[in-house]
């Protein structure tokens, strides 16, 4: 679980910097991809940790976070109607945010599995 929690958050990392220099460079489509890529990776990963296991350490954090991924997927549902380019570009403001807790969400999961790796030698 160790290995499985440092390489989601390295990977997170990596692509969201990937994502931001991209974007910087490339112009275009590289903030489009760039945003796919990070949200891909982090709702897999979402996924993965719902499933697995349930002895999470920030059981707490993860289930606001579930809950704020559902309401936007139902607010997207809705907006399908009639504001579906407010939607997007709402969205479009929002999800580095989303990214950014989920990311702080697993690097204290590590942190503090870090710390209790080493409490044995205290």
């Amino acid at each position: 679980m160790k290995l499985l929690k440092w390489t989601d958050v390295i990977v997170q990392a990596l692509l969201i910097v990937f994502g931001i220099t991209a974007a910087c460079l490339y112009k275009g489509d590289a903030l489009f991809w760039g945003y796919f890529a990070v949200g891909g990776w982090q709702l897999c990963s979402f996924f993965v940790h719902a499933t697995v296991s349930k002895n999470y350490f920030f059981r707490n954090d993860r289930n606001s976070y579930g809950r704020t991924l559902l309401w936007v997927f139902f607010i997207g549902l809705f907006s399908l109607v009639g504001f579906l380019l407010f939607y997007l570009f709402a969205l479009l403001i929002v999800s580095p945010f989303l990214a950014i807790w989920y990311l702080s969400i697993c690097i204290r999961e590590v942190a503090l599995l870090n710390q209790k790796a080493f409490i044995h030698l205290k």
